[in-house]
């Protein structure tokens, strides 16, 4: 279905006379999660006695770069680097801590074990049947992948958005169906993929607010989220139960970083409370990829040409408006040129 925006400054006059025409704009449900509403990172990064790295996909640099979290702070300098690749974009990390990766260039996801290091070589590829959109992956919590992808749906050329899904790696990573999420002719790409421990998803198509699937294997209606991000890019699964965090590429706002605190309020508007975050310092340019290890986000800012750098911003999502990062990567030591895609895992 196509889908509204909003400006915020006239929600209420602008939802009064929406939904009082539009009988798409509200009444879907969703599923209560079975358990905790947090991020599959964060439970991985909660396993006993582990150590903990943050993932860093670079397209500068053709690589993963791996930094080890102490406290959720990230070393300055990786400790190791997952080199060969031509164009890395996306990735995510299973259950299993297997690292997945999609390789725009070789239009394909790697799939490397656990704890990938500088020597590692992916122990299984996922060939993409297609080229247009391609660069994001994720796997839900029974370890199904998810790989977006574009192609033309209609007899004028428009383009839709889709989503192909593979058996979990023990069974063998094969083709199971294709999803038709973002797929408006002339949707947006599907910029972002996130499961919380129960198995819902959120995913962001740039244009359009976020949509939450409540079973996201088995298609359904999606409840789409209309307030918070003017031009959603990343999300992902806060601390709390239906809590969501996104990064916003602003238009006509400044970039920032947007909290919800519980998505499913306001069911008959789909216009959920939020509050912003901005960085006191280093600014915020380019957020586009987010991760959480359930304390802080991890977001990815593109290259800074007065740092000469690619950059990574850590933030307290508790604390709302202009705040200093819990922590920053930049620099020469990081390596970072220009970071697309983030994961936490072992």
């Amino acid at each position: 279905m196509w889908r509204l925006r909003f400006s915020r400054v006239s929600l209420g006059a602008v939802f009064a006379l929406c939904f009082a025409a539009l009988t798409g704009c509200g009444g879907s449900s969703l599923q209560q999660p079975v358990s905790s509403g947090q991020s599959s990172e964060r439970a991985r990064a909660q396993t006993a006695n582990s150590v903990v790295h943050l993932y860093v996909s670079d397209a500068g640099a053709r690589a993963i770069l791996r930094f080890v979290l102490r406290g959720g702070v990230p070393d300055a300098t990786p400790d190791a680097v997952i080199s060969g690749f031509s164009r890395p974009h996306g990735i995510a990390i299973g259950a299993d801590g297997k690292l997945y990766a999609v390789d725009k260039g070789a239009q394909k996801v790697l799939i490397f074990a656990p704890s990938p290091n500088s020597n590692s070589k992916p122990i299984r590829t996922i060939a993409i049947g297609q080229s247009g959109g391609i660069g994001t992956v994720g796997v839900d919590p029974a370890g199904n992948t998810y790989v977006a992808y574009l192609k033309v749906c209609t007899t004028e050329g428009f383009t839709c958005g889709f989503t192909d899904v593979y058996s979990p790696y023990g069974s063998g990573s094969k083709y199971l169906k294709t999803l038709n999420f973002g797929g408006n002719p002339g949707g947006a790409v599907i910029r972002s993929m996130s499961f919380d421990s129960s198995g819902r998803l959120v995913e962001a198509t740039g244009r359009q607010g976020p949509d939450v699937y409540s079973d996201a294997l088995d298609g359904g209606t999606p409840y789409p989220i209309f307030c918070g991000a003017e031009s959603d890019s990343g999300n992902v699964w806060g601390a709390k139960t239906n809590e969501l965090i996104e990064t916003d590429l602003g238009n006509p706002y400044a970039p920032q970083i947007v909290v919800i605190p519980d998505f499913t309020t306001n069911p008959d508007t789909h216009c959920p409370a939020f509050y912003t975050i901005t960085s006191s310092t280093i600014p915020l340019k380019n957020p586009v990829a987010i991760a959480s290890n359930g304390t802080y986000v991890y977001v990815t800012d593109g290259t800074s040409d007065t740092l000469h750098s690619g950059v990574v911003l850590v933030f307290d999502p508790t604390v709302s408006g202009s705040q200093k990062p819990v922590a920053a990567l930049h620099g020469a030591r990081s390596k970072l040129r220009f970071p697309v895609g983030i994961a936490i895992g072992p």
